[in-house]
Parts: structure tokens; C-alpha cells; sequence
């Protein structure tokens, strides 16, 4: 059964995971070779989310270490405001993995390429025999999308939002679990998705 998630919302599976509304976020994946552990990066601090994403792997009883590629995607024009928008992403990478000790391959996908209007969705399918995932996407606009809200933890995911005892603080700006979460339960998708171009689209280094 396939995983969503949105803004800010962590997970663990082995199964597919699917990303609705990449528009100033990105889907984060870390591969190892038992999991998919995932997280929605919103427009937030990029240093809170990776220690909201480190600390759900740590508590879930991941490790880091483990990993054997990591993954972020998402519209490179609309987060990155700068001239050098490919740098920006490598940089975030590396904030993210330095955040969750992970050293290894990183992929990542511009989805500004399709020119979406509202976004993009993105899923990733797990290869676990090869230690890398298939990229799949469309834009956000040809998908629909089932929502329910629901306790938190439901499958091995989890939602965070801003500390209120932070504001004012060394810490403002500091994600917490919150009780619950807008779950999205199904995407119809509009036609068949799309496959990265991985010799031309995927951008890659290594940390």
C-alpha cells in the first residue's frame, strides 16, 4: 500500500512513497537496505526539518550509517531564489546528511523542468536489491488526492510543527511531533506518471 506524505510529515517503509504538492518543498528519502525512511521538507528552516527528519530516523531506531543513497527533489526555481540554484540544492544536501550522519551517493531531480502551475508530485519505488529507487512524477495538477485527518504514528509516520515555547529563543524555530496529521490516503493520477531521464535529469555526488 502506498505512503504519502505532506508538508513537514516523516515516514518509514519499504514500500512506494508518494510526495503531493512539491511547489517550494522537497521529498526527502533515505535508502538503507531494510527502509525507506522519508520526509516532506516544507519552505521552513531547512536545518530544523533535517533535525526533525534525524531525530524521527533515531527515534524509529534507524541508522543513518546504514544508508545507501539519498534522494531530495523538488522545484529548484521556486526554492532556491538564487542565481546558482544547482549549488543551493548540493548545499542542502549536505546540511541534510551532515544532520542525519549519512555519507554516501545523493540524487536529486529539478522538477521545474515540467513547468508545473501548483506543484509536482513525486513518488519514489524502492529497488532495495540495487540500493536505489526509481523516480516517478507528474504535475500536481493532473492528480487528485484523498485526504483525512488522523492520530499521529498511524504506519510509522509522523507530522511536526513549530515549538510555541522557542519562539524568542536560541531555539525559535525548532520542529515537534504534533498529535495529528493531515493523512492523504489515495492519488489518482491523471494519465501514467512520468520516469526520470536518470542518464540526463539526476543530478548526483557523492559525500
Amino acid at each position: 500500500m502506498p505512503v504519502f506524505l505532506n508538508e513537514a510529515q516523516a515516514g518509514r517503509d519499504r514500500e512506494l512513497v508518494g510526495f503531493p504538492h512539491l511547489l517550494i518543498c522537497m521529498g526527502v528519502v533515505l535508502q538503507t537496505p531494510a527502509f525507506l525512511y522519508r520526509y516532506h521538507f516544507d519552505g521552513g528552516s531547512a536545518a530544523e526539518n533535517a533535525r526533525a527528519f534525524a531525530g524521527f530516523v533515531q527515534d524509529i531506531g534507524g541508522d543513518a550509517a546504514n544508508g545507501q543513497r539519498l534522494y531530495g527533489c523538488g522545484d529548484w526555481t521556486e526554492r532556491y531564489k538564487v542565481a546558482n540554484r544547482a549549488q543551493a540544492w548540493r548545499d542542502e544536501m549536505r546540511t541534510i546528511a551532515r544532520t542525519l550522519g549519512y555519507r554516501g551517493p545523493v540524487g536529486g531531480f529539478d522538477t521545474s523542468i515540467i513547468g508545473p502551475q501548483n506543484g509536482t508530485y513525486v513518488e519514489y519505488r524502492p529497488q532495495f536489491g540495487k540500493g536505489t529507487c526509481r523516480i516517478y512524477y507528474k504535475r500536481d495538477e493532473k492528480v487528485g488526492y484523498v485526504d483525512q485527518n488522523v492520530m499521529n504514528d498511524q504506519r510509522h509516520i509522523k507530522a511536526f510543527k513549530q515549538d510555541p515555547m522557542a519562539f524568542g529563543t536560541q531555539h525559535e524555530g525548532r520542529l515537534m511531533p504534533k498529535p495529528t496529521l493531515l493523512e492523504t490516503t489515495s492519488a489518482t493520477i491523471g494519465g501514467k506518471l512520468h520516469e526520470v531521464d536518470y542518464a540526463r535529469r539526476l543530478v548526483s555526488f557523492t559525500i
